[in-house]
């Protein structure tokens, strides 16, 4: 598998089971954190998301389960410290948000 279908059916498989919309912004953000890593890695990082993240995993988070998956050969330089997760609204607080933003553009015209 490459790394391009990795991150693909990982962003896939993240979205689906936390109930996020995919979209072509989204699978850039992670391709642009991702797409230099091996696929195995990217693949372990994602398995290992779905069992230990109750929300979905930032980029930075996955890149580095997949730094602490790859074995040596393939290890990345240290990075800056990470925030583990972020929490994302409920659909209810993505919903009073959109009304917000309707609320605010109708103000505007």
């Amino acid at each position: 598998m490459k790394t391009e279908d990795a991150v693909k059916a990982g962003v896939t498989m993240l979205c689906i089971t936390y109930n996020r919309e995919e979209s072509r912004e989204l699978l850039d953000a992670y391709w642009t954190a991702l797409g230099e890593l091996p696929a195995r890695a990217v693949a372990a990082a994602v398995k290992r998301a779905l069992k230990e993240c109750e929300f979905m995993p930032a980029p930075a988070v996955l890149r580095k389960f997949a730094r602490e998956s790859c074995d040596p050969r393939y290890a990345l330089a240290p990075e800056q410290p990470t925030v583990e997760t972020f929490n994302y609204p409920t659909q209810e607080q993505q919903q009073e948000i959109r009304a917000l933003v309707r609320q605010l553009a109708e103000a505007k015209s």
